[in-house]
Formats: C-alpha cells, sequence, structure tokens
C-alpha cells in the first residue's frame, strides 16, 4: 500500500505543478473530507496554522497563493514512509506588492489512509520531516 500511497501523491503533485501551481489546481478529490492540516512552522497573517477539514484546506491554499506571484513549486524528491509520503518542495515566488523573493525549500509530510490524504504536514528541515513519519536520516 505505501507505494500506492506515494503514487496518489505524486500524482496530486503533478496535476498542481501542471495546473501553475495555484490553487485553483490543487486536486480535492484526493483529500479526505475530514482531513487535518498543520503549517505552523509557517504563519501566515489571518490564516489559521491547524485545522480540519478539506474545504478549510483549500481556502487556506488559496490565502496562501494570493499572497504571490510568478509562483514555481517543484517537488524534487517523494519518499515513501509506509502510510507516510515526503515531499521535497522547492518553491520560488515573488511577494505580492514587493520586490521581495521567496526560495527555499519546505518538506510535506502527507498522511494517507484508503487511498486518501488524512493529515498534511509541513516542516522547515527534511530531519524534522523524516521523524515526523517515523524515520530517520
Amino acid at each position: 500500500m505505501s507505494q500506492e500511497n506515494v503514487e496518489v501523491v505524486r500524482r496530486g503533485y503533478g496535476r498542481w505543478q501542471g495546473g501553475g501551481g495555484t490553487a485553483d489546481a490543487v486536486p480535492p478529490e484526493i483529500f479526505a473530507e475530514d482531513v487535518k492540516w498543520d503549517l505552523s512552522p509557517y504563519p501566515l497573517v489571518d490564516v489559521p496554522s491547524r485545522g480540519s477539514g478539506r474545504d478549510n484546506l483549500l481556502d487556506v491554499f488559496a490565502q496562501f497563493f494570493s499572497g504571490l506571484r510568478n509562483y514555481q513549486p517543484e517537488a524534487r524528491e517523494f519518499i515513501d514512509a509506509g502510510e507516510n509520503v515526503i515531499v521535497v518542495l522547492h518553491e520560488k515566488a515573488g511577494i505580492s506588492d514587493s520586490d521581495a523573493l521567496l526560495e527555499r525549500d519546505v518538506f510535506h509530510v502527507w498522511t494517507l489512509q484508503d487511498g486518501l490524504v488524512t493529515k498534511w504536514r509541513i516542516f522547515p528541515t527534511r530531519k524534522e520531516a523524516l521523524e515526523a513519519a517515523g524515520l530517520r536520516e
């Protein structure tokens, strides 16, 4: 089942990146209705850092992407960790209404059950993501 989890996540990133990395390109059908999410390492102003629910998560994505211009996501690595899939994502974007640029690697941990994402978390380091998924470097 773990390779199937990697394929679900890989297809989701493929659709999202192919759609220009916008909130509208995020495939909602890969998320369970009651998906839990945590983006507390990268909090946004006036956006909850943690929550649950597919519609709420899609709203968070829309708010995040609305603050960026020319967003260029690149999923560089998918790591099989059983029920978890770790994705190394490289992001490049301009910050809306400024000359500031964002370029960084972030580490997503996706937890799946029965082919659906039940939990999505972001970590600032590879080590933290691996540990959250039950792996070590």
